[in-house]
């Protein structure tokens, strides 16, 4: 939740208030604003003020934005802890710790989002202790008419606890005998997110928008928190901005990250401004290789405190498991599988082989028909019965057998014609069905299976390149890390040198 720095003093305040006076009076709204921060747990957005609604490509979306989930296409696994204010005027202990986990759903090679498992506690030492379970999910909303939009909800089971262990005349004291010392209550969130192929991206959350009931004794409830980001993306930095409005409480929130040395550190910094006298600066920085990063955070309050007092957080994220990759352009449907293609070409096969069978059996009825015609005189001329082209009499029986093949034969070549027709009808959705796969089919990357060599002339960058040569401007990437010793500070290609284009799998 939003919160001005004195909120948490606010927290401190009730929670004293229980246990030594148990007179809540008028604090009841505040100490409920005050209950279960929604303040982002993880070093990276912390550094970044929260701006991270639309920013989110990691773990940390499972508590910034869900929507975001359905973007992130690998496992991912991230704990933190962080110790807040520290300096306060009463010495408080406050900590919070969390763990997280990622978890992509792959169905026939294709992402159909990702899960998001979570686990968050905030404690006042010897005192007062939250806990928050987050179960979220996010996904496309329309893969083929709008590739970069994605839906997310997410479930969450909040339990809050008073302790008295460290007080023991506050576990007689009739007002935790009546009512209890912890209560539980399910939060609901919900989120937007839009990821442009031009860089770009925005997005909308939503935390606690059922007002989830959290009092002891009464009706108090979390208010609903509602977040509207845009982010701006580049090879080698983030800039981000969000707006939130939490109840009474409303802020601005700003950040920025930049990538040096070769993607491997990164220097992060924010700013949040909003009423009640909110102010506050953060910084930090992250170390990231292929088997781990780091991320430090380190909070800066300029307004509300009496005193300055700083929050420290460091984050702690492992990536794992292999990432399916992207489609080498979003905006094309992906092609059908090897089986599926094998499939289609056998059913057009049958179609043609069907039809061919059904044009032959039509031939054979029709001459069959027509013979039985001339042979089989009109009824209704018995002169005619007498008389054959031999001169020899038909019997009334043969007459009748006439008729009954003449019959059988006519009602074989209608429902024979309807079954031409319906194969012909078959054969052209099939042909239809193979010529619509044609056009899904991605052209061929430049670099499939084979590496290039690139000199690099005025205006190239790495997402130009990576667009060249796999089609696909997200996958800067493989090129940086393939040149990292090649390339200027910031990760820009000079002209004038020679980059590696490593070779890339076709999809």
């Amino acid at each position: 939740m939003i919160r001005s720095p004195k909120s948490k003093k606010i927290k401190i305040f009730c929670v004293f208030l229980f246990l030594l006076t148990l007179d809540l009076g008028p604090w009841t709204l505040d100490c409920a604003l005050g209950a279960f921060d929604e303040s982002l747990p993880g070093a990276r957005p912390q550094a970044m003020s929260g701006a991270f609604t639309a920013m989110a490509d990691d773990a940390n979306a499972i508590f910034s934005n869900p929507a975001a989930l359905g973007w992130i296409e690998h496992q991912e696994f991230t704990s933190g802890y962080s110790r807040l204010y520290l300096g306060l005027w009463d010495n408080s202990n406050l900590g919070t710790g969390y763990l997280a986990m990622t978890q992509p759903i792959h169905s026939r090679r294709r992402h159909s989002g990702s899960l998001g498992l979570a686990w968050m506690n905030f404690s006042l030492s010897q005192y007062y202790s939250e806990d928050t379970w987050v179960l979220a999910y996010g996904k496309k909303l329309f893969p083929q008419a709008i590739p970069g939009l994605h839906v997310g909800a997410g479930l969450k089971r909040l339990h809050h606890a008073y302790l008295l262990g460290s007080d023991p005349t506050a576990a007689s004291n009739p007002y935790f005998t009546e009512h209890g010392t912890q209560q539980t209550a399910w939060g609901m969130d919900a989120g937007l997110f839009y990821h442009s192929a031009h860089g770009w991206s925005w997005g909308y959350s939503g935390s606690n928008v059922n007002s989830p009931v959290i009092g002891l004794d009464s009706d108090e409830s979390l208010v609903p928190r509602h977040s509207w980001g845009a982010a701006i993306h580049r090879p080698n930095g983030h800039v981000a901005l969000d707006a939130v409005i939490e109840g009474p409480y409303q802020k601005i929130a700003a950040g920025a990250e930049r990538w040096i040395s070769q993607g491997h550190f990164a220097l992060r910094t924010g700013m949040t401004i909003g009423n009640r006298d909110l102010r506050q600066a953060s910084f930090g920085f992250g170390l990231r290789n292929a088997a781990f990063s780091l991320d430090y955070a380190m909070k800066l309050p300029l307004g509300g405190l009496a005193i300055n007092v700083l929050t420290h957080r460091v984050s702690f994220s492992v990536p794992f498991g292999e990432q399916l990759k992207k489609p080498l352009s979003p905006m094309i449907a992906e092609p059908l599988t090897a089986e599926e293609m094998s499939a289609l070409q056998e059913a057009f096969r049958n179609a043609r082989q069907q039809l061919t069978y059904r044009k032959a059996r039509i031939q054979e009825l029709e001459k069959t028909f027509e013979q039985l015609k001339i042979k089989l005189p009109p009824s209704s001329l018995p002169s005619e019965r007498d008389v054959l082209t031999s001169g020899t009499r038909i019997e009334d029986d043969e007459i009748e057998a006439l008729q009954d093949a003449l019959g059988w034969v006519e009602r074989e070549l209608n429902e024979t014609k309807k079954q031409a027709d319906a194969e012909r009808a078959r054969l052209s959705a099939l042909e239809k069905e193979m010529e619509k796969t044609k056009q899904k089919t991605p052209p061929k990357p430049k670099a499939a299976g084979r590496m290039f060599t690139h000199l690099v002339e005025d205006g190239d960058t790495l997402e130009s390149l990576a667009k060249e040569y796999y089609g696909n401007r997200r996958l800067w990437m493989k090129i940086f890390r393939a040149n990292e010793n090649r390339l200027k500070r910031g990760g820009d290609p000079e002209a004038g040198h020679i980059l590696i284009i490593p070779a890339i799998e076709e999809q």
